[in-house]
Parts: C-alpha cells; structure tokens; sequence
C-alpha cells in the first residue's frame, strides 16, 4: 500500500534554496490541525529541522483552509465501528473493562 503525498514548499536553512519537499499527508494533516508544528527538511541538505510559526503559516497558504479542514477531518472522526463497539461496553467494573482504559479511546 503506498502512503499517500504531499508536496509543500521549503526554504533551506542552510543555503537559502527553496523548493518543494513531500510529506505524508497524515504527518501534515495532524501538523496542522493537532500539534500546529512539524520537522521540515530540504532535499539539498541532509538533516531536519523544526518549522517557525510563518513556516507553517506559509504551509497553511499553500494548502489552503479546503484541504486542512478534509484532510484534518479524514484522521479525526471517530470510526463508525469503534463508536459502536464502545457503545455496547457496560460502564461497570462487572463488565471485565476498566473504565479507565477507555478514556483514550474517544
């Protein structure tokens, strides 16, 4: 299965080139909608570094507000059918579940 890419521009730190550099679209999606911050890298250096706030401010331009908000959506919904299963746990200690650990689930 390949995993799909994106392609956003960068600017070397060290030299100064710009160009276009790709990325999972997962990795960027949750860059951007969770964790507002990313490792960028240049494809004319070796190395990574961590994007500056107009970096990503820049990334959010060129992808622009349609592709954050379906991408972000696409790997933030919950899955209909985990929504079901934790709908049928009893929230009792009888049902041999912690209640605990499903509290990362939703």
């Amino acid at each position: 299965m390949e995993i799909p890419m994106v392609a956003i521009p960068v600017r070397c730190p060290q030299c100064g080139a710009v160009g276009l550099s790709e990325f999972p679209v997962m990795v960027v999606a949750v860059a951007l909608v969770k964790w507002n911050n990313m490792c960028l890298y240049a494809p004319c250096h070796a190395g990574g570094w961590d994007a500056s706030q107009e970096e990503i401010d820049a990334i959010r331009r060129h992808l622009g507000h349609e592709w954050i908000r379906e991408h972000g959506q696409a790997f933030f919904r919950p899955h209909a059918a985990n929504v079901t299963y934790l709908r049928k746990i009893p929230a009792t200690q009888e049902s041999g579940v912690k209640l605990g650990a499903l509290r990362g689930l939703n």
